[in-house]
């Protein structure tokens, strides 16, 4: 089962494009699917959404400035999910702490950039 918190690694253009995904919900209609929420670095001169900067450290992960990019979060099976972490498509890392997802959940409704139907999930 994929708790909330659950985080790894998802490929994303070139092969050493890796970004931080963690899952922010325990289970969604149908009962397979979960939210992943994806974290990027902040890059200089790049506009990013301010509504939930990551410190280095929050997660072992993040080693410089980081993000949450709330207009990519993303439904998928978590069958699917555990399937390629099984198969080392994700590459597992360290769960996210509760402060953590705390943070990054308080951001969705305050972000400009959080789809309508994202926001459904935590209206109900």
């Amino acid at each position: 089962m994929l708790a909330i918190g659950t985080a790894f690694l998802v490929p994303s253009g070139p092969a050493e494009y890796l970004h931080l995904n963690i899952v922010g919900t325990a289970q969604i209609e149908p009962p397979d699917m979960r939210l992943l929420i994806p974290i990027s670095s902040i890059k200089d001169g790049v506009f990013h959404d301010q509504t939930c900067v990551l410190d280095v450290g929050e997660h072992p992960f993040i080693t410089k400035p980081s993000f949450v990019f709330y207009r990519h979060i993303q439904q998928r099976s978590a069958t699917k999910i555990s399937m390629c972490l099984e198969n080392g498509d994700f590459i597992a890392k360290d769960s996210a702490s509760e402060a953590l997802i705390a943070k990054i959940i308080a951001g969705i409704p305050a972000s400009n950039f959080t789809a309508p139907w994202v926001l459904n999930f935590f209206q109900n």
